[in-house]
């Protein structure tokens, strides 16, 4: 099924987990909250193309021990709370191998911070804390989102207010920078989305970040209407107050209107884990889930900030020469394979258009630019501007401007520059944090994986070091 629903799954031990549903959906993304090994992997044999969104109530909650520690020190939990990360997925990666489980490659795994820090979070620490999670994620080559956003944030003052995104232009930087994702919850009242529609549900639109977003959780809460909820009480979830074909038909409402930023809208939830949460599970409106519209052709979308003429790179600089024909090298020409992400303008497989990509500049990054008609002068242009310069390898000396340009093309711009940041500008220490990287991407689970290191490997002779 080619739709934008997803799913959110709190595992539960009250019934089996429905499977079943999920591999007749096929959702592009899988959200499991507090999810042992089994767990993802039975997901991902459901549903192997799916992204799998993890989260933890420890490290993202806490019964607001992380809120409170991310007003009190915003980098330092920023970057704590992507370093637990990588030691669970290692954790889970390594329980899976021992027990001849198949586990998500790296590619199909995103983690989140701290859930809707607005409840009590300060704008600058959001963004402070935010930034820090981001890169530090984008350090251990680890896909990651951002905010986790509650209803009606970034600014709560009322449907006629729009939502105010400047004060977090940094948070912004960093989700380019790190190729990460943007985490939003749309929540709407029993009679539906189009009710306040562009405040409850429907503000996304209103965000002219050009990022993927996840609606990480949506659904029927009456909660949103405080003054409504007063006054009627009731249920806070469907269940109660909508049919289940009903809530069939507030999704397709809901999905029909949203634009091509937006990866999976995950309704809220699957199969909790004790009856707290009764009113929300969605498990009796599955078989209307499954009959929405495969294909839902969203209005326009957003248009994209325009590409401006690369730098024209200087043909005297040797470094910049000597990096740019090995990174060339790798890269190679023209490739359209629809199994790669990268070839679409959507970054994800079947989603946009597929451009392909060419000389290493992918539909993915560069989704307005001409990937088939795309000259080697072109591509040499936007390698000098988006990856030599913005990576600091500029500015540094052989071979560490080689490392830091070839990360950079390979594992983003914010994975160099963390990286560095942490080993200094050792090139043998820069080298062995890389391949550490690659460590944990078991050969069998990630066919990228021999090729990366060979890679390396060439680097290692390139530049002398493995002498």
């Amino acid at each position: 099924m080619s739709s934008k629903l997803g799913v959110y799954w709190s595992p539960g031990h009250n019934r089996p987990p429905d499977l079943q549903y999920i591999a007749r959906l096929q959702p592009p993304v899988v959200r499991i909250l507090d999810p042992d090994v089994q767990h993802v992997a039975s997901v991902h044999a459901a549903a192997p193309r799916a992204i799998v969104f993890l989260r933890y109530w420890w490290l993202d909650d806490g019964s607001g021990e992380q809120l409170r520690s991310m007003n009190q020190d915003p980098e330092g939990t920023g970057k704590r709370h992507a370093q637990e990360w990588d030691r669970e997925i290692t954790r889970l990666r390594r329980e899976a191998t021992e027990r001849n489980l198949a586990f998500p490659p790296s590619a199909l795994l995103l983690v989140g911070g701290v859930n809707e820090p607005n409840q009590g979070g300060t704008t600058d620490a959001i963004t402070r804390y935010n930034v820090a999670f981001l890169d530090e994620c984008a350090a251990f080559a680890l896909r990651a989102s951002a905010f986790q956003w509650g209803v009606g944030w970034p600014n709560n003052k009322g449907a006629e207010t729009p939502p105010d995104w400047s004060p977090y232009r940094a948070v912004y930087d960093a989700i380019k920078r790190g190729d990460h994702v943007m985490d939003v919850h749309e929540y709407w009242y029993d009679t539906g989305p189009q009710d306040g529609w562009g405040w409850w549900a429907g503000r996304i639109n209103k965000c002219d970040w050009d990022v993927p977003i996840i609606i990480g959780e949506s659904g029927v809460d009456n909660y949103v209407d405080i003054v409504r909820w007063n006054n009627e009480g009731g249920n806070r979830g469907w269940r109660g107050n909508v049919s289940p074909q009903g809530y069939g038909e507030h999704f397709a409402y809901y999905l029909a209107r949203l634009d091509s930023r937006i990866l999976a809208v995950l309704p809220f939830a699957t199969d909790y884990r004790d009856n707290s949460w009764e009113s929300f599970d969605t498990q009796e409106a599955h078989p209307y889930f499954l009959d929405l519209p495969t294909i839902i052709q969203p209005p326009k979308p957003v248009e994209p900030p325009v590409v401006q003429p690369p730098t024209e790179p200087p043909h005297s600089d040797k470094d910049w020469q000597r990096s740019r024909a090995f990174v060339r090298k790798w890269e190679g020409g023209y490739s359209n394979d629809p199994d790669d992400i990268g070839n679409w303008t959507g970054c994800r497989e079947g989603v946009g258009e597929l451009k392909g990509t060419k000389y290493g500049i992918s539909a993915c990054s560069y989704p307005d630019l001409d990937i088939v008609h795309l000259t080697m002068a072109e591509a040499d242009a936007i390698y000098y501007r988006d990856y030599w310069q913005a990576s600091g390898a500029d500015g540094v000396a052989w071979p560490l401007c080689l490392m830091l340009f070839d990360t950079a093309v390979l594992h983003g711009v914010g994975a160099a520059k963390a990286w560095v940041s942490e080993v200094g500008p050792d090139p043998a220490r820069f080298v062995a944090r890389r391949l550490n990287v690659y460590a944990k991407m078991p050969a069998y689970e990630d066919k990228f994986w021999r090729g990366h290191v060979r890679r390396v490997a060439e680097l290692l002779e390139v530049t002398g070091l493995a002498e």
